[in-house]
């Protein structure tokens, strides 16, 4: 499901029908183009593109590891923050639970939750999120845009997929003009954040 709603965030969404209940509507017809992000693409002060800057040799987990150090000196979350930041994929995700990261490590939970949730903070934003939902949710929160009927609306992420507009108008209650606010809004995150680092330039 998580592949499929990530794939369905790719598409254009302004043919989306507000009269579908989902059923007949494509499950690729309004999709978050996945290699948007924050900055990539857009030219730089100095009128040079994103891409010519963003160096070949950074990976994401140096670049994960480097905050990690400015951000604590604490010997315990320095340890779970480097174990976590290994567990990352390529993506940007973090694939394994909380419970069974704490058993490995002979952690707490609530430890390993807190230094997973400083990890949020970190660049890219949405690294380190356990699905895509939380991954546009930290973006989201980033921005000062997840309000109660942002919520509502990720929560139904599924309807989006399937072009259901009158399901998420009804989800989010919410008008129309509104969600297609919130699609534009999706739109411009970033579904797989890792992938503006590694051994090429993205």
């Amino acid at each position: 499901l998580a592949d499929c709603l990530s794939e369905a965030l790719d598409a254009e969404y302004e043919d989306i029908d507000p009269h579908s209940a989902g059923s007949d509507a494509a499950a690729g017809d309004y999709r978050v183009n996945e290699w948007a992000s924050t900055g990539a693409g857009k030219a730089l002060d100095d009128d040079r593109e994103f891409g010519a800057t963003l160096s070949k040799d950074i990976s994401l987990w140096d670049h994960l590891t480097a905050q990690l150090h400015v951000a604590s000196r604490d010997p315990q979350a320095l340890f779970i923050g480097a174990y976590l930041i290994d567990l990352i994929d390529e993506a940007g995700y973090l694939r394994d639970s909380v419970e069974a990261i704490a058993e490995r490590l002979g952690a707490e939970p609530g430890d390993v939750e807190t230094t997973l949730a400083m990890l949020h903070g970190f660049e890219p934003s949405g690294v380190g999120a356990r699905d895509l939902k939380e991954c546009l949710k930290l973006q989201l929160i980033e921005r000062n845009r997840f309000d109660p009927t942002m919520a509502r609306f990720i929560d139904s992420l599924e309807m989006l997929a399937k072009g259901d507009l009158k399901g998420l108008m009804k989800a989010t209650q919410a008008d129309e003009e509104d969600v297609r606010d919130m699609i534009a809004e999706i739109r411009s995150l970033t579904p797989k954040p890792g992938y503006a680092y590694g051994g090429e330039t993205v």
